[in-house]
Protein backbone atom coordinates (compact mmCIF):
# COMPACT_ATOMS: atom_id res chain seq x y z
CA UNK A 1 0.00 0.00 0.00
CA UNK A 2 2.89 2.32 0.82
CA UNK A 3 4.42 1.62 -2.61
CA UNK A 4 1.11 2.43 -4.22
CA UNK A 5 0.94 5.80 -2.50
CA UNK A 6 4.54 6.57 -3.45
CA UNK A 7 3.75 5.70 -7.04
CA UNK A 8 0.72 8.02 -7.00
CA UNK A 9 2.82 10.79 -5.48
CA UNK A 10 5.48 10.43 -8.18
CA UNK A 11 2.82 10.41 -10.88
CA UNK A 12 1.24 13.51 -9.36
CA UNK A 13 4.63 15.22 -9.23
CA UNK A 14 5.24 14.49 -12.89
CA UNK A 15 1.76 15.77 -13.72
CA UNK A 16 2.34 18.98 -11.76
CA UNK A 17 5.68 19.58 -13.48
CA UNK A 18 4.17 18.87 -16.88
CA UNK A 19 1.33 21.30 -16.29
CA UNK A 20 3.68 23.99 -15.08
CA UNK A 21 6.26 23.59 -17.86
CA UNK A 22 4.09 22.74 -20.85
CA UNK A 23 3.88 25.44 -23.50
CA UNK A 24 0.84 25.77 -25.75
CA UNK A 25 1.45 24.75 -29.35
CA UNK A 26 -1.62 26.36 -30.87
CA UNK A 27 -3.83 29.31 -30.12
CA UNK A 28 -7.00 28.38 -28.31
CA UNK A 29 -10.34 30.10 -27.86
CA UNK A 30 -12.06 29.42 -24.55
CA UNK A 31 -15.79 30.10 -24.48
CA UNK A 32 -18.02 28.58 -21.82
CA UNK A 33 -21.76 28.33 -22.23
CA UNK A 34 -23.74 28.11 -19.02
CA UNK A 35 -27.46 28.07 -18.43
CA UNK A 36 -27.13 28.99 -14.76
CA UNK A 37 -27.29 32.50 -13.38
CA UNK A 38 -24.99 34.15 -10.92
CA UNK A 39 -26.74 34.37 -7.59
CA UNK A 40 -24.31 36.63 -5.79
CA UNK A 41 -22.12 39.53 -6.69
CA UNK A 42 -18.37 39.22 -6.60
CA UNK A 43 -16.82 40.38 -3.35
CA UNK A 44 -13.28 41.25 -2.43
CA UNK A 45 -11.11 38.17 -2.88
CA UNK A 46 -8.90 36.69 -0.18
CA UNK A 47 -6.21 34.04 -0.61
CA UNK A 48 -6.61 30.70 1.14
CA UNK A 49 -3.46 28.62 1.55
CA UNK A 50 -3.05 25.01 2.58
CA UNK A 51 -1.42 21.63 2.13
CA UNK A 52 -2.88 18.32 0.92
CA UNK A 53 -1.57 14.96 2.12
CA UNK A 54 -2.70 11.35 2.48
CA UNK A 55 -3.82 9.87 5.79
CA UNK A 56 -0.20 9.15 6.73
CA UNK A 57 0.91 12.73 6.11
CA UNK A 58 2.72 12.26 2.78
CA UNK A 59 2.34 15.26 0.45
CA UNK A 60 0.18 14.82 -2.64
CA UNK A 61 1.28 16.90 -5.65
CA UNK A 62 -1.15 17.37 -8.57
CA UNK A 63 -4.34 17.41 -6.48
CA UNK A 64 -7.15 19.42 -8.11
CA UNK A 65 -8.58 22.11 -5.83
CA UNK A 66 -11.86 23.72 -6.91
CA UNK A 67 -14.10 26.30 -5.29
CA UNK A 68 -17.59 24.78 -5.36
CA UNK A 69 -20.08 26.80 -7.36
CA UNK A 70 -17.28 28.31 -9.43
CA UNK A 71 -15.00 26.74 -12.04
CA UNK A 72 -11.89 28.51 -10.71
CA UNK A 73 -9.35 25.98 -9.53
CA UNK A 74 -5.68 25.22 -8.94
CA UNK A 75 -3.47 22.17 -8.47
CA UNK A 76 -1.07 21.47 -5.64
CA UNK A 77 2.67 21.87 -6.21
CA UNK A 78 5.43 19.35 -5.62
CA UNK A 79 5.06 19.80 -1.83
CA UNK A 80 1.28 19.42 -1.90
CA UNK A 81 0.68 23.13 -1.22
CA UNK A 82 -1.92 25.33 -2.90
CA UNK A 83 -3.23 28.91 -2.98
CA UNK A 84 -6.73 29.75 -4.15
CA UNK A 85 -8.74 32.99 -4.12
CA UNK A 86 -12.23 33.02 -2.57
CA UNK A 87 -14.71 35.86 -1.90
CA UNK A 88 -14.23 37.61 1.43
CA UNK A 89 -17.10 37.71 3.92
CA UNK A 90 -18.77 34.40 2.98
CA UNK A 91 -18.21 30.72 3.71
CA UNK A 92 -16.24 28.87 1.03
CA UNK A 93 -16.54 25.21 0.05
CA UNK A 94 -13.37 23.71 -1.43
CA UNK A 95 -13.36 20.43 -3.34
CA UNK A 96 -10.24 18.23 -3.48
CA UNK A 97 -9.89 15.38 -6.01
CA UNK A 98 -6.97 13.11 -6.90
CA UNK A 99 -6.45 9.84 -8.76
CA UNK A 100 -6.91 6.90 -6.40
CA UNK A 101 -8.30 9.08 -3.61
CA UNK A 102 -11.83 9.89 -2.54
CA UNK A 103 -13.08 13.35 -3.46
CA UNK A 104 -13.40 15.53 -0.38
CA UNK A 105 -15.27 18.76 0.29
CA UNK A 106 -14.16 21.14 3.04
CA UNK A 107 -16.21 24.12 4.25
CA UNK A 108 -14.16 27.08 5.44
CA UNK A 109 -16.05 29.60 7.54
CA UNK A 110 -15.82 33.27 6.66
CA UNK A 111 -14.30 34.14 10.02
CA UNK A 112 -11.42 31.70 9.46
CA UNK A 113 -10.51 32.74 5.91
CA UNK A 114 -6.85 33.70 5.57
CA UNK A 115 -6.04 33.23 9.27
CA UNK A 116 -4.06 29.99 8.99
CA UNK A 117 -3.12 27.36 6.44
CA UNK A 118 -5.46 24.43 5.90
CA UNK A 119 -4.29 20.86 6.44
CA UNK A 120 -6.27 18.48 4.21
CA UNK A 121 -6.05 14.67 4.42
CA UNK A 122 -7.42 12.48 1.61
CA UNK A 123 -8.47 8.84 2.02
CA UNK A 124 -7.88 6.07 -0.49
CA UNK A 125 -10.78 5.20 -2.80
CA UNK A 126 -11.75 1.65 -1.87
CA UNK A 127 -14.40 1.47 -4.63
CA UNK A 128 -11.71 1.04 -7.24
CA UNK A 129 -11.18 -2.51 -5.96
CA UNK A 130 -14.72 -3.39 -7.03
CA UNK A 131 -14.37 -2.23 -10.66
CA UNK A 132 -15.68 -4.60 -13.32
CA UNK A 133 -14.91 -5.11 -17.00
CA UNK A 134 -17.96 -5.16 -19.30
CA UNK A 135 -17.41 -7.43 -22.30
CA UNK A 136 -20.92 -7.39 -23.75
CA UNK A 137 -21.52 -11.04 -22.75
CA UNK A 138 -20.63 -11.11 -19.07
CA UNK A 139 -19.21 -8.72 -16.48
CA UNK A 140 -15.86 -9.72 -14.98
CA UNK A 141 -14.23 -8.38 -11.87
CA UNK A 142 -11.22 -6.37 -12.89
CA UNK A 143 -8.78 -8.56 -10.97
CA UNK A 144 -10.17 -11.77 -12.53
CA UNK A 145 -10.21 -10.58 -16.16
CA UNK A 146 -7.02 -11.70 -17.91
CA UNK A 147 -7.54 -9.71 -21.14
CA UNK A 148 -6.19 -6.30 -22.01
CA UNK A 149 -8.93 -3.70 -21.61
CA UNK A 150 -9.55 -0.04 -20.86
CA UNK A 151 -12.75 1.17 -19.16
CA UNK A 152 -13.95 4.78 -19.34
CA UNK A 153 -16.74 5.99 -17.08
CA UNK A 154 -19.38 8.55 -17.94
CA UNK A 155 -17.84 11.31 -15.83
CA UNK A 156 -14.39 10.78 -17.35
CA UNK A 157 -15.80 10.79 -20.87
CA UNK A 158 -17.62 14.08 -20.44
CA UNK A 159 -14.56 15.79 -18.97
CA UNK A 160 -12.83 15.35 -22.33
CA UNK A 161 -15.71 15.98 -24.75
CA UNK A 162 -19.44 16.45 -24.28
CA UNK A 163 -20.19 16.32 -28.00
CA UNK A 164 -17.94 13.75 -29.71
CA UNK A 165 -17.58 10.25 -28.24
CA UNK A 166 -14.99 8.96 -30.70
CA UNK A 167 -12.58 11.85 -30.23
CA UNK A 168 -12.89 11.52 -26.45
CA UNK A 169 -11.83 7.84 -26.53
CA UNK A 170 -8.50 8.75 -28.10
CA UNK A 171 -7.50 10.59 -24.92
CA UNK A 172 -7.87 7.48 -22.71
CA UNK A 173 -6.15 4.74 -24.70
CA UNK A 174 -3.03 5.28 -26.85
CA UNK A 175 -3.94 2.25 -29.01
CA UNK A 176 -7.23 3.87 -30.04
CA UNK A 177 -6.14 6.09 -32.92
CA UNK A 178 -7.99 8.41 -35.27
CA UNK A 179 -6.37 8.85 -38.68
CA UNK A 180 -5.76 12.48 -39.55
CA UNK A 181 -7.16 13.49 -42.94
CA UNK A 182 -6.24 16.96 -44.17
CA UNK A 183 -8.52 16.57 -47.20
CA UNK A 184 -11.66 16.33 -45.10
CA UNK A 185 -10.34 18.61 -42.36
CA UNK A 186 -13.03 19.62 -39.88
CA UNK A 187 -15.94 18.70 -42.15
CA UNK A 188 -18.75 17.57 -39.79
CA UNK A 189 -19.97 15.05 -42.39
CA UNK A 190 -16.66 13.18 -42.51
CA UNK A 191 -16.74 10.06 -40.36
CA UNK A 192 -13.47 9.47 -38.48
CA UNK A 193 -11.31 6.52 -39.51
CA UNK A 194 -10.33 4.75 -36.29
CA UNK A 195 -8.16 1.75 -35.46
CA UNK A 196 -7.16 -0.14 -32.30
CA UNK A 197 -4.63 -2.76 -33.37
CA UNK A 198 -2.90 -0.67 -35.99
CA UNK A 199 -3.48 -0.58 -39.73
CA UNK A 200 -3.79 -3.61 -41.96
CA UNK A 201 -0.92 -4.58 -44.22
CA UNK A 202 -3.22 -4.47 -47.24
CA UNK A 203 -3.04 -1.09 -48.95
CA UNK A 204 -5.97 1.00 -50.06
CA UNK A 205 -5.17 0.43 -53.74
CA UNK A 206 -5.83 -3.30 -53.35
CA UNK A 207 -9.28 -2.58 -51.87
CA UNK A 208 -12.25 -0.57 -53.00
CA UNK A 209 -10.50 2.77 -52.68
CA UNK A 210 -13.52 4.89 -53.60
CA UNK A 211 -15.73 3.28 -50.97
CA UNK A 212 -12.99 3.06 -48.35
CA UNK A 213 -12.10 6.74 -48.47
CA UNK A 214 -15.68 7.98 -48.67
CA UNK A 215 -16.56 10.46 -45.97
CA UNK A 216 -19.76 8.66 -44.98
CA UNK A 217 -19.02 5.02 -45.81
CA UNK A 218 -16.36 3.14 -43.83
CA UNK A 219 -17.97 -0.30 -43.80
CA UNK A 220 -15.24 -1.79 -46.01
CA UNK A 221 -12.42 -0.38 -43.90
CA UNK A 222 -10.26 -3.36 -42.87
CA UNK A 223 -8.97 -1.50 -39.78
CA UNK A 224 -12.31 -0.52 -38.24
CA UNK A 225 -13.04 -2.14 -34.84
CA UNK A 226 -16.35 -3.72 -33.89
CA UNK A 227 -18.77 -1.56 -31.88
CA UNK A 228 -21.17 -3.30 -29.46
CA UNK A 229 -23.85 -1.28 -27.66
CA UNK A 230 -25.90 -3.06 -24.99
CA UNK A 231 -25.13 -6.42 -26.60
CA UNK A 232 -26.00 -5.39 -30.17
CA UNK A 233 -23.58 -4.48 -32.92
CA UNK A 234 -23.77 -0.93 -34.30
CA UNK A 235 -21.90 0.93 -37.03
CA UNK A 236 -19.52 3.84 -36.58
CA UNK A 237 -22.18 6.32 -37.78
CA UNK A 238 -24.42 5.44 -34.82
CA UNK A 239 -21.61 6.12 -32.36
CA UNK A 240 -20.53 9.28 -34.18
CA UNK A 241 -24.01 10.82 -33.85
CA UNK A 242 -24.68 9.49 -30.35
CA UNK A 243 -25.31 11.78 -27.39
CA UNK A 244 -22.46 11.26 -24.87
CA UNK A 245 -24.83 11.87 -21.93
CA UNK A 246 -26.63 8.60 -22.78
CA UNK A 247 -23.45 6.54 -22.20
CA UNK A 248 -22.79 4.93 -18.82
CA UNK A 249 -19.39 3.38 -19.64
CA UNK A 250 -17.19 2.28 -22.54
CA UNK A 251 -14.80 -0.68 -22.48
CA UNK A 252 -12.13 -1.19 -25.14
CA UNK A 253 -11.06 -4.84 -25.63
CA UNK A 254 -7.76 -5.13 -27.47
CA UNK A 255 -6.33 -8.67 -27.38
CA UNK A 256 -7.12 -12.35 -27.94
CA UNK A 257 -9.69 -12.37 -25.12
CA UNK A 258 -11.98 -10.30 -27.36
CA UNK A 259 -11.46 -12.73 -30.26
CA UNK A 260 -12.48 -15.66 -28.02
CA UNK A 261 -15.83 -13.96 -27.32
CA UNK A 262 -16.63 -12.28 -30.65
CA UNK A 263 -14.71 -14.42 -33.13
CA UNK A 264 -13.36 -12.90 -36.34
CA UNK A 265 -15.32 -9.71 -35.76
CA UNK A 266 -12.86 -8.85 -32.97
CA UNK A 267 -9.79 -9.04 -35.22
CA UNK A 268 -9.46 -5.24 -35.03
CA UNK A 269 -10.59 -4.92 -31.42
CA UNK A 270 -13.99 -4.36 -29.80
CA UNK A 271 -15.53 -1.22 -28.30
CA UNK A 272 -18.32 -2.13 -25.83
CA UNK A 273 -20.75 0.67 -25.00
CA UNK A 274 -23.14 0.47 -22.04
CA UNK A 275 -25.95 3.03 -22.04
CA UNK A 276 -27.83 4.50 -19.09
CA UNK A 277 -30.67 2.18 -17.98
CA UNK A 278 -33.92 3.27 -16.29
CA UNK A 279 -33.91 3.42 -12.51
CA UNK A 280 -36.94 2.50 -10.37
CA UNK A 281 -38.66 4.99 -8.15
CA UNK A 282 -40.27 8.34 -8.71
CA UNK A 283 -40.34 9.96 -12.12
CA UNK A 284 -36.94 11.44 -12.99
CA UNK A 285 -36.46 14.12 -15.68
CA UNK A 286 -33.00 15.13 -16.86
CA UNK A 287 -32.20 17.83 -19.42
CA UNK A 288 -28.73 18.49 -20.76
CA UNK A 289 -27.52 21.37 -22.91
CA UNK A 290 -24.04 21.71 -24.34
CA UNK A 291 -22.84 24.71 -26.31
CA UNK A 292 -19.66 24.93 -28.33
CA UNK A 293 -17.96 27.65 -30.35
CA UNK A 294 -15.81 26.48 -33.26
CA UNK A 295 -13.54 28.85 -35.18
CA UNK A 296 -10.99 28.27 -37.95
CA UNK A 297 -7.37 28.43 -36.83
CA UNK A 298 -5.33 30.35 -39.42
CA UNK A 299 -2.43 31.16 -37.10
CA UNK A 300 -0.09 28.89 -39.09
CA UNK A 301 -0.54 31.02 -42.21
CA UNK A 302 1.72 34.10 -42.19
CA UNK A 303 0.86 35.81 -45.49
CA UNK A 304 1.78 39.20 -46.93
CA UNK A 305 -0.87 41.73 -47.80
CA UNK A 306 -1.33 42.95 -51.37
CA UNK A 307 1.23 45.80 -51.21
CA UNK A 308 3.84 43.66 -49.44
CA UNK A 309 3.35 40.77 -51.86
CA UNK A 310 3.78 43.01 -54.91
CA UNK A 311 6.89 44.65 -53.45
CA UNK A 312 8.39 41.24 -52.63
CA UNK A 313 7.84 40.15 -56.24
CA UNK A 314 9.52 43.33 -57.53
CA UNK A 315 12.54 42.92 -55.29
CA UNK A 316 12.84 39.28 -56.38
CA UNK A 317 13.15 40.42 -60.01
CA UNK A 318 9.87 38.94 -61.18
CA UNK A 319 9.25 41.93 -63.47
CA UNK A 320 12.66 42.10 -65.13
CA UNK A 321 13.49 40.45 -68.47
CA UNK A 322 16.30 40.60 -71.01
CA UNK A 323 13.83 40.47 -73.90
CA UNK A 324 12.17 43.80 -74.81
CA UNK A 325 8.86 42.13 -75.65
CA UNK A 326 8.75 40.25 -72.35
CA UNK A 327 9.81 43.37 -70.47
CA UNK A 328 6.92 45.33 -71.94
CA UNK A 329 4.47 42.60 -70.91
CA UNK A 330 5.94 42.47 -67.39
CA UNK A 331 5.68 46.25 -67.05
CA UNK A 332 1.99 46.10 -67.97
CA UNK A 333 1.45 43.29 -65.46
CA UNK A 334 3.19 45.23 -62.70
CA UNK A 335 1.27 48.41 -63.42
CA UNK A 336 -2.03 46.50 -63.42
CA UNK A 337 -1.30 44.95 -60.03
CA UNK A 338 -0.07 48.27 -58.65
CA UNK A 339 -3.28 49.93 -59.82
CA UNK A 340 -5.34 47.34 -57.89
CA UNK A 341 -3.23 47.85 -54.77
CA UNK A 342 -3.54 51.65 -54.87
CA UNK A 343 -7.31 51.51 -55.21
CA UNK A 344 -7.57 49.38 -52.07
CA UNK A 345 -7.66 45.80 -53.33
CA UNK A 346 -6.34 43.55 -50.57
CA UNK A 347 -8.13 40.19 -50.56
CA UNK A 348 -7.51 37.77 -47.72
CA UNK A 349 -8.61 34.66 -49.57
CA UNK A 350 -8.24 32.26 -46.64
CA UNK A 351 -11.11 33.84 -44.73
CA UNK A 352 -13.58 33.96 -47.64
CA UNK A 353 -15.05 30.42 -47.29
CA UNK A 354 -14.77 30.27 -43.49
CA UNK A 355 -16.97 31.24 -40.58
CA UNK A 356 -17.24 30.93 -36.81
CA UNK A 357 -20.14 28.73 -35.69
CA UNK A 358 -21.99 27.98 -32.49
CA UNK A 359 -22.99 24.33 -32.19
CA UNK A 360 -25.32 22.98 -29.54
CA UNK A 361 -26.60 19.65 -28.29
CA UNK A 362 -29.87 19.10 -26.41
CA UNK A 363 -30.78 15.91 -24.56
CA UNK A 364 -33.92 15.04 -22.57
CA UNK A 365 -34.23 11.79 -20.59
CA UNK A 366 -37.21 10.61 -18.53
CA UNK A 367 -37.25 7.37 -16.54
CA UNK A 368 -39.07 5.75 -13.66
CA UNK A 369 -41.18 2.75 -12.76
CA UNK A 370 -41.19 -0.02 -10.18
CA UNK A 371 -38.71 -2.75 -9.36
CA UNK A 372 -40.44 -5.11 -11.81
CA UNK A 373 -41.36 -2.68 -14.61
CA UNK A 374 -39.11 0.19 -15.58
CA UNK A 375 -39.31 2.58 -18.51
CA UNK A 376 -37.17 5.25 -20.09
CA UNK A 377 -37.70 7.83 -22.84
CA UNK A 378 -34.89 9.79 -24.46
CA UNK A 379 -35.01 12.65 -26.96
CA UNK A 380 -32.01 14.39 -28.49
CA UNK A 381 -31.15 17.09 -31.00
CA UNK A 382 -27.66 17.94 -32.22
CA UNK A 383 -26.53 20.74 -34.50
CA UNK A 384 -23.01 20.44 -35.85
CA UNK A 385 -22.07 23.11 -38.37
CA UNK A 386 -18.67 23.18 -40.03
CA UNK A 387 -16.34 26.15 -40.34
CA UNK A 388 -16.71 25.95 -44.13
CA UNK A 389 -19.72 28.09 -45.02
CA UNK A 390 -22.81 26.07 -45.87
CA UNK A 391 -21.61 22.76 -44.36
CA UNK A 392 -23.53 21.22 -41.49
CA UNK A 393 -25.09 18.17 -39.91
CA UNK A 394 -28.36 17.90 -37.99
CA UNK A 395 -29.18 14.83 -35.93
CA UNK A 396 -32.41 14.26 -34.03
CA UNK A 397 -34.11 11.22 -32.63
CA UNK A 398 -35.78 9.48 -29.76
CA UNK A 399 -36.11 6.12 -28.11
CA UNK A 400 -38.33 4.10 -25.76
CA UNK A 401 -36.85 1.63 -23.28
CA UNK A 402 -38.86 -1.03 -21.38
CA UNK A 403 -37.40 -3.34 -18.75
CA UNK A 404 -39.62 -6.08 -17.27
CA UNK A 405 -38.35 -8.33 -14.47
CA UNK A 406 -40.03 -11.26 -12.80
CA UNK A 407 -38.11 -13.64 -10.55
CA UNK A 408 -34.96 -14.59 -12.51
CA UNK A 409 -36.29 -13.51 -15.89
CA UNK A 410 -35.55 -10.10 -17.42
CA UNK A 411 -36.96 -8.84 -20.72
CA UNK A 412 -35.62 -5.65 -22.27
CA UNK A 413 -36.83 -3.88 -25.38
CA UNK A 414 -35.45 -0.68 -26.87
CA UNK A 415 -37.01 0.99 -29.91
CA UNK A 416 -35.30 4.03 -31.42
CA UNK A 417 -35.77 6.29 -34.42
CA UNK A 418 -33.07 8.68 -35.60
CA UNK A 419 -32.81 10.99 -38.57
CA UNK A 420 -29.75 12.81 -39.89
CA UNK A 421 -29.61 15.64 -42.39
CA UNK A 422 -26.26 16.70 -43.81
CA UNK A 423 -25.20 19.38 -46.25
CA UNK A 424 -21.89 19.92 -47.99
CA UNK A 425 -20.26 23.29 -48.44
CA UNK A 426 -20.78 24.92 -51.87
CA UNK A 427 -17.47 26.80 -51.51
CA UNK A 428 -15.38 23.90 -52.77
CA UNK A 429 -11.99 22.89 -51.43
CA UNK A 430 -10.11 25.10 -48.98
CA UNK A 431 -6.87 24.44 -50.87
CA UNK A 432 -8.28 26.39 -53.87
CA UNK A 433 -8.15 29.59 -51.81
CA UNK A 434 -4.52 29.15 -50.73
CA UNK A 435 -3.22 29.69 -54.29
CA UNK A 436 -5.00 33.00 -54.97
CA UNK A 437 -3.22 36.37 -54.86
CA UNK A 438 -4.21 39.24 -52.52
CA UNK A 439 -4.21 41.83 -55.36
CA UNK A 440 -6.78 39.87 -57.41
CA UNK A 441 -10.29 41.31 -57.83
CA UNK A 442 -13.07 38.74 -57.35
CA UNK A 443 -16.26 40.86 -57.80
CA UNK A 444 -17.51 43.22 -60.49
CA UNK A 445 -18.76 46.76 -59.95
CA UNK A 446 -22.18 45.39 -58.89
CA UNK A 447 -20.73 43.12 -56.21
CA UNK A 448 -21.34 39.89 -58.15
CA UNK A 449 -18.70 37.17 -58.12
CA UNK A 450 -16.55 37.04 -61.26
CA UNK A 451 -16.44 33.69 -63.01
CA UNK A 452 -12.74 34.05 -63.78
CA UNK A 453 -9.89 35.96 -62.18
CA UNK A 454 -7.29 38.05 -63.96
CA UNK A 455 -4.78 35.90 -65.87
CA UNK A 456 -1.62 37.92 -65.36
CA UNK A 457 0.71 35.44 -67.06
CA UNK A 458 -1.68 34.41 -69.86
CA UNK A 459 -1.24 30.79 -68.87
CA UNK A 460 -4.91 29.82 -69.08
CA UNK A 461 -8.24 30.28 -67.33
CA UNK A 462 -8.04 31.01 -63.58
CA UNK A 463 -11.29 30.01 -61.90
CA UNK A 464 -12.76 32.12 -59.11
CA UNK A 465 -13.53 29.61 -56.30
CA UNK A 466 -16.25 31.91 -54.94
CA UNK A 467 -18.21 31.84 -58.21
CA UNK A 468 -19.69 28.37 -57.61
CA UNK A 469 -21.09 29.42 -54.23
CA UNK A 470 -22.84 32.39 -55.86
CA UNK A 471 -24.82 30.01 -58.09
CA UNK A 472 -26.65 28.57 -55.05
CA UNK A 473 -25.46 25.02 -55.67
CA UNK A 474 -26.25 22.47 -53.00
CA UNK A 475 -25.49 18.89 -52.06
CA UNK A 476 -27.75 17.51 -49.35
CA UNK A 477 -28.48 14.07 -47.95
CA UNK A 478 -30.71 12.60 -45.26
CA UNK A 479 -30.63 9.35 -43.32
CA UNK A 480 -33.45 7.74 -41.31
CA UNK A 481 -33.00 4.72 -39.07
CA UNK A 482 -35.52 2.63 -37.10
CA UNK A 483 -34.14 -0.06 -34.76
CA UNK A 484 -35.92 -2.47 -32.40
CA UNK A 485 -33.68 -4.47 -30.06
CA UNK A 486 -35.24 -7.18 -27.87
CA UNK A 487 -33.26 -9.22 -25.36
CA UNK A 488 -34.13 -11.91 -22.81
CA UNK A 489 -31.90 -12.64 -19.83
CA UNK A 490 -32.29 -15.61 -17.50
CA UNK A 491 -30.26 -15.23 -14.31
CA UNK A 492 -29.64 -18.90 -13.53
CA UNK A 493 -27.29 -18.19 -10.63
CA UNK A 494 -25.54 -15.13 -9.29
CA UNK A 495 -22.64 -15.62 -11.71
CA UNK A 496 -24.31 -17.53 -14.57
CA UNK A 497 -26.96 -16.26 -16.95
CA UNK A 498 -28.31 -16.86 -20.43
CA UNK A 499 -28.85 -13.96 -22.86
CA UNK A 500 -30.68 -14.76 -26.10
CA UNK A 501 -31.15 -11.64 -28.22
CA UNK A 502 -33.36 -10.78 -31.16
CA UNK A 503 -32.86 -7.88 -33.50
CA UNK A 504 -35.76 -6.85 -35.69
CA UNK A 505 -34.87 -5.98 -39.28
CA UNK A 506 -33.37 -2.52 -39.12
CA UNK A 507 -35.05 -0.16 -41.53
CA UNK A 508 -32.79 2.43 -43.07
CA UNK A 509 -33.76 4.96 -45.71
CA UNK A 510 -31.34 7.31 -47.38
CA UNK A 511 -32.12 10.23 -49.66
CA UNK A 512 -29.74 12.56 -51.48
CA UNK A 513 -30.35 15.72 -53.45
CA UNK A 514 -27.96 17.93 -55.34
CA UNK A 515 -28.14 20.77 -57.80
CA UNK A 516 -25.30 22.16 -59.89
CA UNK A 517 -25.80 25.26 -62.01
CA UNK A 518 -22.42 25.30 -63.66
CA UNK A 519 -20.71 23.37 -66.38
CA UNK A 520 -17.76 22.76 -64.11
CA UNK A 521 -17.74 20.01 -61.52
CA UNK A 522 -17.81 21.18 -57.89
CA UNK A 523 -14.61 20.15 -56.06
CA UNK A 524 -14.84 17.90 -53.05
CA UNK A 525 -15.62 20.13 -50.03
CA UNK A 526 -12.91 20.41 -47.44
CA UNK A 527 -12.38 22.41 -44.28
CA UNK A 528 -9.11 23.89 -42.99
CA UNK A 529 -6.61 21.45 -41.50
CA UNK A 530 -7.25 22.64 -37.96
CA UNK A 531 -9.98 24.36 -36.01
CA UNK A 532 -10.12 25.97 -32.61
CA UNK A 533 -12.90 24.64 -30.43
CA UNK A 534 -14.10 25.69 -27.02
CA UNK A 535 -17.01 24.49 -24.95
Amino acid sequence: MRKKRELLVRQGALLACALCCAAPVAAQVSVRVSTGQQTSTERTLITVKGRVADKEGHSLPGVTVLRKGNMNGVITDIDGRFQINVPKGADAVLQFSFVGMETKEVRVKASALGEKELEIRLDEDAQQLDEVVVTGFVNFKKESFTGNSTTIRKEELQRVSKTNVIKALQAFDPSFRIAENTTWGSDPNALPEVSIRGNSGIGVKELDAQSLTSKSNLQNNPNLPTFIMDGFEIDVTKLYDMDPSRIESITILKDAAATAMYGSRAANGVVVITTVTPKPGKLNVQYSFTGEVEAPDLSDYHLLNAAEKLEAERLAGCYVSDTPADQERLNEEYQGKLYNVRRGVDTYWLSKPLRTVFNHNHSLYIDGGTENLRFGVDLNYKQDDGVMKGSGRRTMGGGMYLDYRINKLQVRNYVSFNTTHSQESPYGSFSDYTTKQPYDVYTDENGNYLEELEDWHMSGTITNPLYEAGLHNFDKSSYNELIDNLSLQWNITHTCCGKPRWVSPTRRTRATASSTRSRRRIPTPSAPPTTRRAN
